[in-house]
This record gives structure tokens, sequence and C-alpha cells, in this order.
């Protein structure tokens, strides 16, 4: 069979179509030009060109479906021994994907696909569900407020761009006013969230910390020591950072520091415990307590020093119902004044919780009671240590001397200083009666 080769058609005569029943092949180097509809009905339509220009700006695909859709469709790109990649809408989800797979354009029904990414520069979506990792090689922006959440209002990441915040716990305005009218309370990060018990897991505002040491800074090893840092900006760049808190815990001490514990920040020159007896600004007026690490004073000198402005009460152990006995122990640890009935003389005091670090001072003080005249001897026994001598005033340490404390039906105020220096204790007793 043979093909029919048209060079020319002009000034047909007769109606209807041109009918080639034999094809028709136009030259190499020769163009086609269709100036009406061109209406293919063959099963297959294949271009071999080098680039394809189509100026509709509506493509359509599966033309001519009725009814409920069925089977995947899309564009396929070809790539030789490589699995092919493809546009895809995918009719069981209605969703579209960008997948590789065994499809060719000649595929149909549902087809087996395999996700990949996608690269693209601003984007807009109404919403993005993922099923792994959302990751942004430099930056994540949103032009207004945006909530990043776990499904529930209560478990998300909301930016609010008029306030200039990020919210960790919900969205929404921040609660905030002046004593008088509502305003709102602007941060860089809020964190919402609170909780109270412990069933199935604890309910905390903020959980911090990690692996102790530099070489993982991000794990939670079992049973392996844990560390947690926060620190303010200094005011030079070139300063470490200002230590707030620092946490360690090696599983025999869990313990938290106030300005100190750790090499990697600077520690701060005053810190300013304040209080009131209503919700009001705080300002000068009204700090009860500061520990200051820098004089301001004329001299410029430095020193270390605390001030209380306001009253100070301590809790007192024991009562004056109880008999202390010859030997009574009192616990610095738990309580520096102590009280109790002197039902004996008293030959020996035994303290613990005393401060063992060197220059340090540790002060009791022993309120006494009793029905008699009592005695207190000059020994003393400190941290669980052996007896030694307790120095009373007017007494030379070693000559086995005794304070009067009481008689009867009257207090007696006990004053022992204990004193760190050099790795030795050494105890210091005064003594007022008849209270």
């Amino acid at each position: 069979m043979s093909t029919l080769k048209v060079d020319y058609i002009k000034n047909r005569v007769g109606s209807g179509a041109v009918e080639l029943s034999e094809g028709a092949t136009i030259p190499t180097g020769k163009n086609l030009t269709v100036g009406g509809n061109l209406t293919v009905q063959g099963t297959t339509t294949t271009i071999s060109t080098t680039n394809t220009v189509i100026s509709d700006k509506i493509i359509e695909l599966a033309n001519g479906t009725s009814g409920t859709p069925s089977g995947d469709a899309g564009i396929v790109v070809e790539r030789g021994s490589s699995s092919n990649a493809g546009v895809i809408w995918d009719e069981s989800i209605d969703r579209w994907k960008f997948a590789t797979g065994s499809f060719t354009g000649a595929s149909t029904g549902d087809l087996t696909l395999t996700n990949v990414g996608i690269t693209a520069g601003v984007s807009t979506f109404d919403a993005i569900t993922s099923t792994g990792a959302v990751v942004a090689d430099t930056s994540l922006t949103v032009a207004s407020d945006t909530t990043l959440g776990i499904t529930a209002a209560t478990a998300s990441l909301f930016a609010d761009v008029s306030a200039q915040q990020v919210q960790l716990g919900t969205s929404g305005a921040l609660t905030g006013g002046n004593g008088s009218d509502s305003q709102p309370t602007r941060c860089r990060l809020a964190i919402i969230a609170s909780g109270a018990g412990y069933n199935a897991g604890a309910f905390l505002t903020l959980l911090m910390g990690a692996d102790s040491g530099s070489a993982n800074q991000y794990g939670l090893t079992n049973n392996n020591s844990k560390e947690a840092r926060l620190g303010f900006v200094p005011y030079s760049n070139v300063e470490r950072p200002t230590n707030f808190v620092f946490h360690s815990n090696n599983g025999t001490d869990s313990h938290v520091r106030f300005g100190a514990g750790t090499s990697s920040c600077n520690a701060p020159t005053m810190i300013d415990f304040t209080v009131e007896d209503d919700a009001v600004t705080e300002d000068s007026s009204n700090v009860c307590l500061r520990l200051r690490g820098k004089d301001n004073g004329s001299s410029g000198a430095s020193m270390s020093r605390m001030e209380l402005l306001g009253g100070i009460s301590e809790e007192l152990a024991g009562n004056f119902a109880t008999n202390l006995g010859a030997t009574p122990s009192f616990n610095c640890a738990q309580s520096t004044c102590h009280c109790g009935i002197a039902d004996q003389n008293i030959t020996q005091i035994n303290v613990t919780g005393v401060d063992s670090a060197s220059n340090r001072v540790t002060t009791l003080q022993l309120y006494l009671s009793c029905s008699a005249a009592r005695t207190i001897a000059d020994s003393i026994s400190i941290n669980g240590g052996s007896a030694q001598d307790l120095r009373w005033s007017g007494n030379k340490a070693g000559t086995g001397g005794v304070t009067s404390i009481t008689t009867t039906d009257y207090i007696s105020i006990v004053t022992i200083m204990i004193v760190r220096d050099a790795g030795t204790y050494r105890a210091f007793g005064f003594a007022t009666h008849s209270h």
C-alpha cells in the first residue's frame, strides 16, 4: 500500500470534506495551516517536535467525563531508565500530587504514585497537610496572622503580626491593662499553658534542659546528667550572656542556682526581689530584698551585700512543752531558731546542718525554759563530728567551764555562733538569763 502525497489542492469543485483514503504526508520543510477547527478522532495523537507552542490559556484533560469521576489524570514526563515523573490529580484523595512511578501517557485508572518534593518561590496555600517534616532552607515567613497548630487551638504556634509577637498555646489577645481599662499585653514570645497534677503526663508551662556537656546539646539520654541555662543578652556584644538561672541534675543532687553555676554566662551584679500587698507596678519603693555585688557609692569599691528592705521572720522549731534532755540535737538546715524545756543540765549540744564551706558562719538561736536552775557544759558536736569546745563568753576554751542558763520559771536566750575557717570549726556561746 502506498501513501497518497498531496502537494497542492486548489479550486476544488463540489461539497463535503476531502477524503484521503490512503493518508497524507506534508513534505519536510513545508507548513500546514488549518484555518478552522482540527478534529482528531483516532486513538493516539503523536507529536514529534522539538518545541510545542500553544496559545490557549486552558488545556482540558478527560473531556467528556460524566457522572462520578474515576481514575487519575495529569501530565507525564518520560525519563528513560528512571521512573517517569508527573503532576497527577489523585482522584481517590481529591488532591494534586507531584510524583514518580511506572505510569505513562497510556496508563488509566488509579496510578501507583511515589511522592516527590517541589521547589517554588512565593506560594499561597489555603491549607498545608504534611505527613512528614516541613523544612525551610532559610526562613519561614508569614505575611498575616497565622496559626501553626495541632488541630486543637490550644496546641498551636500563633504569629500575631499586628502585635509583633509569637504565642505558644493559643491565638488571640493576651490579658493586660493599666488598672482602669483593658490593654493588650505585648511580648515577643507568649507561652500560654498551665495545669496541675500528674496523671499520664506532667502539665508544665515550660520544660528546659538536655544532656550535660557540649557533645550532645539536644540529647535526653536516660540516667544521664542534665543541665539547663536561662540567660539574658549583655550590654556589650563581646561579653557572655548574663545568667539568670542555671540548673544541674547529676542523679544525686538537683541544683538550681540563681546568677551562678555556669562558666557559659556572666553573673549579675544585682538581684532584686519585690513583693507587695496588691498587684502594683514594681519600682524602687517596694523592693523588699536586694542582693548586690557592686557598691554604687562614691568609693566604687567592689563588695557583696544583702539589703533587707522591710521586716523578717523565721520559723521557730520545737515548742515549750517538749523536754530537751541532757544531749539535745538541733538541725540548722531546717531552722536556726529552736525552743524547748531544759528539764535537766545539758552536758553536750549536737548541731547538724551547719554550712561546711570555708569562711562561713552559722548562727543557732535557742529559747529555753525550765522549772529549776540549769547549766550547759562547754561541749558541742558539729555535723556528727567528735565533741569539741563550746567557748562560752567569760570561760576560756578547754577549762571545762559551764554557763548558767536560767532560773525557775524564766526564759533564757542562748546564741551559738559556729565559724568554719580553714577546715576547722569554732563554736562561741552567749547566754542571757531571767527573761
